[in-house]
C-alpha cells in the first residue's frame, strides 16, 4: 500500500450501539502515515504511539476491528511465514476488510465473487446452526456435533465432552491488556468483556465485540466485508495476520437433516484454514464467533 491509496482509505462505520473509532483522529492518523511512506520511512514508530479515541452513537465514527487491522499491517514483519511455517499459506491474500473506497457499484461485484468463491477455499467445511429450541451447534460435513452454545443463564458453551459457563466480566487484575502494539489492536473497554471458564472457574478465553483472547495473549478478531448479508463474509485473523477461518450465511431456504430442519437464512457456513488444527478451544472459539455475522447489518448496511 502507498501513501496515495492510505489516504483514500475509507470504512463504513460500526453497528449502531457499539463503539467506533473518532473518524476525524483517525484520518489524521492517515495523512502523517501516508506522508511517511511517500518518504520511504517506516511508519510503525509513528502508529505504535497512536491514540485513537473512541466514541458511541455520536458523530462520524469508523469500525475499530477494520482500522486495527489495517495499522496492524504496517506492524507486521515483512515476509512472514504461514501458521505452518512452511510459507504456504493459500489464503495470505485473501481480503478481509474494506481497505478501499468504493460505493455499491464498485465495491459490490467484489464482494459477490468473493462470497460465490467461498466454496471453492482449501480447507475443513463446518456448519453453525439452530439444534433444537434452545441450542445452536457447530457440525462437520459429516454431521458430528464439535461445539454447542446453550440459551440459559448463564449462557453454558460445550466442546470436547465439557462444558464452560460465561461470566461477568473478570476483576481488574484479572483483565488481559489489549493494546495498539499487540498488532494494531484497539485498547477494550472494561465494560465489553466476558470470559468463559470452566468448572474450576479456570478462564479459558475472554471475549468483546468480535474479539476473542486467549490467557495466553494470543487472540482472534472477526473483521466483517461486505455490503449485507447476503454478499459479507467475515474472516478471523490472529495476532500475526494469519487467516483462520471464513464465515458467510449461506442464503434462503430450508434444509432437512441433523437434528432439525435448519433455516439457511439463519445459518452459518464456514471453512477453516487447512494450516489450522481444528482443536477443541478453537471449536469454543468457532462457536461463540459465528452468531457475530447475522447481527452485524441490523443498523447499518455495510461492513467495515
Amino acid at each position: 500500500m502507498n501513501g496515495d491509496q492510505l489516504r483514500d482509505t475509507w470504512f463504513w462505520p460500526p453497528r449502531y450501539n457499539v463503539e467506533g473509532c473518532d473518524a476525524r483522529p483517525v484520518e489524521d492518523l492517515f495523512r502523517r502515515v501516508a506522508a511517511e511512506l511517500d518518504a520511504g520511512r517506516p511508519a510503525g514508530p509513528l502508529i505504535e504511539t497512536a491514540a485513537l479515541p473512541r466514541m458511541r452513537m455520536r458523530g462520524r465514527r469508523y469500525d475499530i476491528e477494520a482500522v486495527g487491522w489495517l495499522l496492524g499491517q504496517f506492524l507486521l514483519p515483512p515476509g512472514r511465514p504461514g501458521r505452518t511455517g512452511s510459507g504456504e499459506d493459500l489464503w495470505r491474500d485473501l481480503p478481509v476488510t474494506q481497505l478501499y473506497p468504493g460505493r455499491e457499484g464498485r465495491f459490490g461485484p467484489q464482494c459477490e465473487k468473493a462470497w460465490r468463491d467461498f466454496g471453492q477455499l482449501p480447507g475443513t467445511r463446518l456448519w453453525w446452526g439452530r439444534a433444537g429450541m434452545f441450542r445452536k451447534a457447530l457440525w462437520t460435513a459429516e454431521q458430528q456435533v464439535l461445539a454447542s452454545v446453550w440459551r440459559s443463564s448463564p449462557e453454558i458453551v460445550s466442546a470436547g465432552g465439557r462444558d464452560f459457563i460465561f461470566t461477568s466480566r473478570p476483576r481488574h487484575h484479572e483483565r488481559p491488556p489489549r493494546t495498539w502494539d499487540a498488532v494494531g489492536a484497539p485498547t477494550t473497554s472494561a465494560m465489553d468483556l466476558h470470559q468463559l471458564v470452566d468448572e474450576s472457574e479456570v478462564p479459558i478465553l475472554y471475549t468483546a465485540d468480535n474479539f476473542i483472547m486467549f490467557p495466553d495473549r494470543r487472540w482472534l478478531r472477526f473483521l466483517v466485508r461486505g455490503t449485507r448479508k447476503a454478499d459479507a463474509i467475515m474472516t478471523a485473523v490472529d495476532q500475526a495476520g494469519n487467516r483462520v477461518a471464513r464465515y458467510r450465511i449461506p442464503g434462503r431456504g430450508l434444509r432437512f437433516g441433523w437434528e432439525t430442519l435448519v433455516d439457511l437464512s439463519k445459518s452459518v457456513e464456514i471453512i477453516v484454514n487447512p494450516g489450522w488444527e481444528l482443536t477443541d478451544e478453537l471449536a469454543l472459539a468457532l462457536v461463540i464467533s459465528a452468531r457475530w455475522l447475522q447481527p452485524y447489518f441490523y443498523w447499518h448496511g455495510g461492513g467495515g
